[in-house]
C-alpha cells in the first residue's frame, strides 16, 4: 500500500490514494436501530453525534450525544466557494474536539428533517478515513422519542481526541473532473435535487435552471420513507435500476451545493457502487456561462 503524510499543525495526516490500495470493505452497517444504540450507548469507544438544530438539541439529545454544527465541517451556505469540505487540518481539529480517535465507533443521529445533514457528516467521516466504522441512526432523534427513549439536555465535554485523518482521494471531484467524465462509458452523473429542479421549471439558487448534461434524476427523497429510515436494500436497488444506474457504474452525485447528494453518495456507497461527490454541485456548475445545461420533460 503506497500512502504519504501531510505534516499540519494538528499533527499528520494520511492521505490514500484508490489506485494505490484497496478500499477495505464497509463494516459498520450504514443504520443503526434504536435498539442497537441502547444496547451499546455505554460502549467506551462509541461516540453519538447530534446534527441540526442546536436549540432542538439543547432542549434533549441523547444522552452523551455531542452537537457537531455544519460550519465545522464544511464552509457557510453564503460563503464562496459554498458548502465545501473544509481543508483536513480544519476537520482533524473539528473531530478532535469531539473526542475522536481512529478507533472510535460511531453514530449519527439527526435532528428533526434533517437526514441529508447526517449524511453529509456521514460523507465527511468517510472522507477522513472514519467511513467503515460510522452509521446513522435510522429515523434520528424521532424514532428515539417515539420508542420513548430518555433525553437530556446535559451537554458533557469529552476528553480531545487524537484523531489521525486517512484522506480518502477520489471521493470528492472537482468541476474539471466532471466535465471530463461527460459522456463517459460506465459512469453515471445522478442529480439529487427534486425533479422540478433537475426538469428546468426552477432554478432555486443556481444561476441557470436545468441540470448537468447526461444526468439522471434521482431525488434524496426517495431513498428513505415517512419516518425518515432508509428503505431497504432491494427498495434500494430498484430505485436506482429505474432512474438508469447500471450494476457497476462508476456513480457521481451532484445536488445544489453538496449536502442532499451526500445520502444519494451513501446509498450507492452501501449498494457496491464506485462512487464520487461532485462538492461544487450544480450551484457552480451553472455559475459558468461556458458549460451546458439540459433541461427535461421526464
Amino acid at each position: 500500500m503506497s500512502t504519504f503524510l501531510l505534516a499540519c499543525a494538528f499533527g499528520f495526516i494520511q492521505v490514500v490514494t484508490p489506485a494505490a490500495t484497496a478500499r477495505a470493505p464497509e463494516k459498520a452497517p450504514l443504520t443503526v436501530s434504536v435498539d442497537w444504540l441502547v444496547q451499546h450507548i455505554d460502549d467506551a469507544n462509541l461516540i453519538v453525534i447530534h446534527t441540526g438544530d442546536r436549540a432542538e438539541y439543547d432542549t434533549g439529545h441523547i444522552p452523551g450525544a455531542l452537537f457537531l454544527p455544519l460550519t465545522d465541517i464544511a464552509t457557510p451556505f453564503t460563503s464562496d466557494p459554498m458548502f465545501e469540505l473544509l481543508p483536513p487540518e480544519q476537520l482533524q481539529a473539528a473531530f478532535d474536539r469531539l473526542g475522536m480517535n481512529n478507533d472510535s465507533r460511531i453514530v449519527v443521529c439527526f435532528g428533526k428533517d434533517v437526514i441529508q445533514a447526517a449524511a453529509r457528516v456521514m460523507f465527511t467521516l468517510d472522507y477522513v478515513g472514519l467511513g467503515p466504522q460510522s452509521s446513522l441512526l435510522d429515523g434520528g432523534l424521532s424514532a428515539w422519542r417515539a420508542a420513548g427513549k430518555a433525553l437530556t439536555s446535559v451537554v458533557r465535554t469529552p476528553p480531545r481526541g487524537k484523531l489521525t485523518p486517512k484522506i480518502q482521494e477520489g471521493l470528492v471531484v472537482d468541476l474539471e473532473a466532471v466535465r471530463s467524465l461527460l459522456n463517459k462509458p460506465g459512469v453515471t452523473l445522478v442529480d439529487a435535487r427534486l425533479p422540478n429542479f433537475y426538469r428546468g421549471e426552477s432554478a432555486g439558487r443556481a444561476s441557470r435552471a436545468g441540470h448537468i448534461p447526461g444526468a439522471v434524476n434521482l431525488p434524496y427523497t426517495s431513498l428513505f420513507d415517512e419516518s425518515l429510515k432508509i428503505k431497504g436494500r432491494a427498495e434500494l436497488e430498484a430505485l436506482f435500476r429505474e432512474a438508469g444506474v447500471k450494476p457497476g457504474a462508476r456513480v457521481v452525485t451532484y445536488c445544489h451545493v453538496g449536502q442532499t447528494a451526500s445520502l444519494v453518495y451513501l446509498v450507492a456507497r452501501y449498494l457496491g457502487f464506485e462512487t464520487s461527490l461532485y462538492d461544487g454541485s450544480y450551484t457552480e456548475w451553472s455559475s459558468k456561462q461556458d458549460l451546458p445545461v439540459e433541461k427535461s420533460n421526464n
